[in-house]
């Protein structure tokens, strides 16, 4: 849990303002759940990273403050999805602010005062941080109506999938043209340590072009070095691999670890 009160879900949003402040954050969307949260923004600088760094340190230090502890409250790096504004930013404000409502702990999203929606349909004060006009523009030009066409947006996604059936690589949600044009705009910069690992590779190709498609048992040499190169040059994880395989992961650690062994021998 890492909001225990109403306390500590106002401190959070007081520390976002400040950090989207400061790091000239455009936040669309946010709904913070008993133990996560979710934030759809677009950045204007390269600061992802150390923005989110500030926002949950800050936090964690004024929560373990408030509630007389120490220790993590936040562990390991946030999940990022760089997403494709035109076709998915409506889709992801709907689909954040209905957490609730799929968790469980709310009937309508009207009823969960900690997200983005009440303010959208001006139901509650605005925070500083909350960008409301570019998305009800989408709607209508007039703010009243505006409201009424998002707030039947939402209660329309209710019983609806998740968007997530064109993420790509863990770290893209667009069709394979936006994956193309992430890419190109890389460039070198995939090294930068903004983009962990699956976000440098939105280009990369896939499994079945790495790979074969029938395993030899024992495991060969050349599927030895397929694998290393999907891995260490394409950012695929061991499990991806193997279940393409139809292996077991630790079959193929192994294989690696016998592999290297008898190159090295050699």
């Amino acid at each position: 849990m890492i909001f225990t009160d109403d306390r500590d879900r106002q401190c959070f949003l007081s520390v976002l303002s400040e950090v989207a402040e400061r790091c000239r954050w455009l936040v669309y969307a946010y709904c913070l759940m008993p133990n996560h949260y979710h934030l759809l923004l677009e950045i204007t600088d390269k600061n992802l990273s150390s923005g989110m760094r500030m926002l949950n340190g800050i936090y964690s230090q004024r929560f373990n403050k408030n509630h007389m502890r120490v220790g993590h409250l936040l562990q390991g790096r946030f999940k990022s999805i760089i997403v494709d504004k035109e076709s998915y930013q409506l889709e992801l404000c709907r689909y954040i602010v209905l957490n609730p409502v799929r968790a469980g702990i709310a009937s309508t999203p009207e009823d969960w005062k900690w997200s983005s929606y009440r303010p959208m349909l001006g139901l509650a004060p605005r925070p500083g941080f909350l960008r409301i006009e570019p998305i009800l523009a989408l709607f209508s030009d007039s703010l009243i109506q505006a409201r009424r066409l998002y707030a039947r947006f939402v209660m329309g996604g209710i019983g609806k999938e998740p968007p997530w059936e064109n993420l790509q690589g863990g770290a893209y949600l667009g069709d394979d043209g936006f994956v193309r044009q992430v890419g190109d705009l890389l460039g070198r910069k995939r090294w930068h340590k903004e983009f962990v690992k699956p976000e440098r590779f939105s280009d990369r190709p896939k499994l079945d072009v790495l790979l074969p498609h029938e395993t030899p048992r024992p495991i060969d040499a050349k599927t030895i070095e397929a694998v290393c190169l999907a891995r260490d040059t394409y950012a695929y994880s061991m499990k991806d691999i193997a279940d393409f395989l139809c292996v077991h992961s630790s079959t193929l650690t192994k294989a690696i670890r016998r592999f290297r062994a008898k190159s090295e021998v050699g």
